[in-house]
């Protein structure tokens, strides 16, 4: 009797003309950060049904910039346009009646980014004194060229929010967005789309040179701050794009490598931590960001416990490559050195 081995169908492969969102939710290479990931499911906003939907929470994060929950999709240029509504589920918002944003990245660029929204049948009264009511926002975001698409929702904490009804002994449910839903979410493909390898090599090159000359500005801070001998041991974390892998991870790690792991006037400046510590130090902090607080002193522990004095991590945010410089010997972290990059003029 032959055996058939299930082989799981990536829509992402051969697209022929619309992927809807919900048919990624297992597809080979995408990925999901936050503690309560996308579900699909039919939902119900602003009175209106939706058959096609991706609902996600999200927690208020007071040491942050608001807890944040990421669906990131490789479509590797093969699509032109994403299109969606967001909103809130009608019948899942009154667990959790915070507001929340919706935002698009196409490799690292802000492409989409919402208003406040929470649902309209349970007001929250905002620090200007006022309820607000944001309807359904519907969004069509082009694609084209873009390697990596990642769409995020995020606890809207940029303001007070106080809640109009009670749950339980606090009424704490204004500090959870519940029910953030894609709505009628897809890629759309056709002729035209396709990555443009020339651009891509351009940008890869303006990528390795700010990569290189912010890391070479953060080893000068460094060696103000502690000369670092033969047996001095850096973190070399992934530069991340709003918490996740982006596909420029690649060219700036080398860059920072070559700055920090090579001999410069015959002295060694620094030592790579043992590969078993550094995988175990990456899988450790595979949601690390130095946007927040509560990241920084999470790292600095992990660091600590990977015998790493200091670490150094990262993100390129629009045109910019930010690096940080960690040092773990504080109890919640301390970012001792920073450094710019730009990936064009600013």
């Amino acid at each position: 009797m032959t055996r058939r081995h299930f082989v799981q169908d990536n829509p992402l492969e051969n697209p022929k003309d619309t992927v809807w969102l919900e048919s990624l939710l297992k597809a080979p290479g995408v990925r999901y950060d936050g503690n309560l990931v996308f579900s699909p499911r039919k939902a119900v906003v602003n009175g209106e049904r939706f058959e096609h939907a991706m609902t996600v929470d999200v927690k208020d994060d007071p040491l942050g910039s608001g807890q944040a929950c990421g669906m990131s999709i490789p479509v590797k240029g093969k699509f032109l346009r994403f299109e969606a509504t967001v909103g809130r589920d009608d019948e899942e918002t009154r667990a959790g009646t915070g507001f929340c944003y919706f935002e698009v990245y196409g490799d690292s660029k802000l492409l989409f980014r919402s208003e406040a929204h929470r649902s309209k049948l349970y007001p929250v009264i905002v620090d200007d004194g006022r309820g607000k009511t944001f309807r359904p926002q519907k969004l069509e975001v082009d694609v084209k060229g873009v390697r990596l698409l990642r769409l995020v929702v995020r606890y809207a904490n940029d303001f007070k929010q106080k809640a109009t009804f009670s749950t339980g002994a606090f009424g704490d449910h204004v500090k959870l967005a519940a029910g953030c839903v894609w709505c009628d979410a897809k890629l759309t493909t056709g002729e035209g789309a396709s990555l443009d390898t020339t651009k891509l090599r351009e940008r890869d090159e303006r990528i390795k040179t700010a990569a290189k000359l912010a890391a070479k500005t953060l080893k000068r801070q460094l060696e103000t701050l502690d000369r670092p001998g033969r047996n001095f041991a850096i973190g070399l974390l992934p530069i991340r794009d709003e918490s996740r892998v982006s596909p420029d991870d690649a060219l700036i790690r080398p860059q920072l490598a070559k700055v920090f792991f090579s001999e410069d006037e015959g002295r060694s400046l620094g030592t790579p931590l043992p590969p078993d510590k550094a995988t175990d130090l990456r899988e450790k902090l595979t949601n690390f960001s130095p946007k927040s607080l509560r990241d920084i002193a999470r790292a600095a522990q992990e660091g600590r416990y990977a015998g790493a004095p200091y670490l150094i991590g990262g993100h390129i945010e629009d045109e910019k490559l930010l690096l940080v410089l960690i040092d773990t010997r504080p109890d919640d972290g301390l970012v001792v050195a920073n450094a710019t990059g730009w990936l064009s003029p600013p």
